[in-house]
């Protein structure tokens, strides 16, 4: 989702023009979260659901962390593969977005749903176009079907089944500064920025 992230940033620039700065809890990135059920989702940056520091409450057990000291979170209910988007939208915030971490599968799948608005594809698709076509994937996709249950859209928080050589492809892609033959398929700039912390 990130990487995916990453080449919309450089084709939707003047859409999206902070970049991973940008608050996209607005009527032009996310009209459907709206009204927003917390005030502070407002401040929420791309980055942050990124970086899983938009303060979406950790699943399960996991805990949240703020400067290294960890937290213990009780369970909330989270996403709900029956209804994805407005449950990943309506996961409430354990703390402000930007300061804590915890890992939160809700906000890269937000994050899916801004490169859906802007780019009018799918997630699945788009990586499809963007990545899996020039690179040669073999067959792929996301888990859209759960027991008798299929969902609409591709879950950018994950569920991707790809065959071994087609991930190890991607990984040389970036580890050569997303070049591949002498395509450069994932900006470079954005390379730099996922090997810093967040």
């Amino acid at each position: 989702t990130s990487i995916a992230i990453g080449i919309m940033l450089q084709e939707k620039r003047d859409q999206i023009p902070d970049g991973l700065n940008q608050k996209v809890f607005t009527e032009k990135y996310l009209p459907e979260a709206f009204p927003l059920d917390d005030p502070r989702k407002a401040d929420i940056t791309l980055g942050h659901l990124l970086c899983m520091s938009a303060g979406y409450w950790g699943e399960g057990g996991s805990p949240g962390v703020v400067y290294g000291k960890v937290v213990p979170l009780q369970p909330v209910p989270g996403q709900d593969i029956r209804n994805l988007d407005m449950s990943s939208l309506r996961t409430p915030l354990w703390t402000a977005p930007g300061q804590g971490y915890s890992y939160s599968s809700p906000a890269p799948h937000i994050a899916s749903m801004v490169l859906r608005r802007l780019t009018g594809m799918d997630l699945k698709d788009y990586i499809d176009e963007r990545l899996a076509k020039p690179m040669g994937w073999g067959a792929w996709n996301y888990c859209l079907h759960h027991g008798d249950y299929h969902m609409a859209h591709a879950n950018g928080a994950g569920s991707i089944a790809v065959h071994a050589t087609d991930a190890l492809r991607f990984g040389y892609c970036l580890l050569h500064k997303g070049k591949w033959g002498n395509k450069q398929l994932v900006p470079a700039d954005y390379i730099d920025l996922c090997n810093k912390p967040s």
